[in-house]
């Protein structure tokens, strides 16, 4: 589930950590662009083979997207199920898809990104630092012993461990052998 806070959408469920506008975008547009081709099954026994069944059964691998608007009435519902993507050349991706009140499947012409998993939503850009403005770096964590990091004077020295003065050797490869744009 995403909620909008001010400008930015977030995630409830992951302590309202945002999300990548560009991702919704993405999926907004997709849903905007989708166009019905087919009708596939009705028969409800069979939803589960295009991946359009209950989203709500255990083991299913659908996706319900809903869109909500002011009260939270919903503007759109769509039981999202299997992709179709096709390598030939100008050959548009196929999506099934769903009404949730109605038995009857579709295949549907657009690519549609709906992803069940947080992880492939939430911006990952905590802070982006020039790695030459970053001299040292001080990691603390309840129960273990202070880790700190530092940058001699050169342009292109890397991050070093300097606390513990004999660092475990995973932590010398670790943070010796990342850049150090990724070590922070």
């Amino acid at each position: 589930m995403l909620l909008r806070q001010g400008e930015a959408w977030v995630l409830p469920d992951r302590g309202n950590y945002p999300v990548r506008p560009e991702k919704l975008r993405e999926m907004l547009v997709g849903l905007t662009e989708l166009r019905l081709v087919e009708a596939r099954t009705a028969d409800r026994a069979q939803l589960d083979r295009l991946g359009v069944d209950d989203p709500a059964r255990p083991g299913s691998t659908a996706v319900l997207l809903r869109i909500l608007g002011p009260q939270d009435q919903p503007i759109a519902e769509l039981v999202v199920g299997r992709r179709r993507v096709r390598t030939q050349g100008n050959v548009p991706e196929t999506i099934y898809v769903r009404r949730p009140a109605e038995a009857q499947a579709w295949l549907a012409e657009g690519r549609l990104a709906v992803d069940a998993d947080p992880q492939l939503w939430v911006d990952r850009d905590i802070a982006n630092f020039p790695q030459d403005r970053i001299r040292r770096v001080v990691v603390r964590r309840l129960g273990e012993p202070e880790l700190v990091l530092g940058r001699g004077e050169g342009p292109e020295d890397k991050l070093r461990v300097t606390i513990p003065a004999d660092p475990p050797p995973w932590t010398r490869w670790r943070w010796t052998r990342w850049p150090a744009a990724s070590s922070t």
